[in-house]
Parts: C-alpha cells; sequence; structure tokens
C-alpha cells in the first residue's frame, strides 16, 4: 500500500463579516505570520511550514453547523499561556470529554483543541 501523510497547506471558507476577527485572531492572538492579503483570500503561516488559507465567500457552512466540520489540533511551547490569549479575545470553549485541553471555536468556525508542544498524546491514537 502507498503511504500518506497530510499537507502542509489548508483552506477553510468562512463569511466576509469574518474576514477582520479572522485576521486578528490568526495574526495577533496566533502569532500567524500573513503572507496574503486581500478582499476574498488571507493566507497565514503557521509555525514554519504550514499554510492555512481562508477564502471568504457568502456561502458557507450554517453557524449551526461549525462544529460538524473538521477539528484540528494546536500545538504551543507554551500552551497555558497561548489558552489565557485565546480565552481573553473571547472565542467560544468547545465541550469535550476530554478535560485536560483546551477545545474552542475560532472566528469563521474552525475548532481547535491546543495542546504542548511535546506532550505526549498517544493515549487518543487507541
Amino acid at each position: 500500500m502507498a503511504k500518506i501523510s497530510f499537507g502542509n497547506h489548508s483552506s477553510l471558507r468562512v463569511p466576509h463579516r469574518d474576514q477582520e476577527r479572522v485576521r486578528r485572531f490568526y495574526r495577533d492572538v496566533l502569532g500567524c505570520e500573513v503572507t496574503r492579503e486581500s478582499r476574498d483570500v488571507d493566507n497565514f503561516r503557521m509555525g514554519n511550514s504550514f499554510f492555512i488559507t481562508f477564502l471568504y465567500q457568502e456561502e458557507v457552512l450554517a453557524e449551526h453547523e461549525w462544529e460538524k466540520a473538521i477539528w484540528l489540533e494546536i500545538k504551543s511551547e507554551d500552551p497555558q499561556a497561548l489558552k489565557q490569549k485565546i480565552m481573553d479575545f473571547g472565542v467560544r470553549e468547545l465541550v469535550s470529554k476530554d478535560k485536560e485541553h483546551l477545545y474552542f471555536q475560532a472566528p469563521g468556525g474552525q475548532a481547535f483543541r491546543l495542546v504542548g508542544m511535546d506532550e505526549d498524546l498517544t493515549r487518543f491514537e487507541r
């Protein structure tokens, strides 16, 4: 069988109305580098090699469907400090059976789990 892996690019469709909040969150709270900014598309570099693109459109998932989309993981060298910045920004905290980590909904609807950079997460793999 051929080996596969996830690439280092992702894109999300979010409503135009969330553009400024998305920019502030990814740039100011998460510290991502803005590599392109335009009316309909913003690109951010997360860490050294992951790129996330926001496509601003009017036809996107309804807000009540956002939690049904993919959930992603953010790693931080200082998850407690980042958690405080995220919560101070005013995101919606999500309920999870995993009480050790912050699960939250970013501007535009993306759901994330915040974990430590070197944290052993193998218990979630079995």
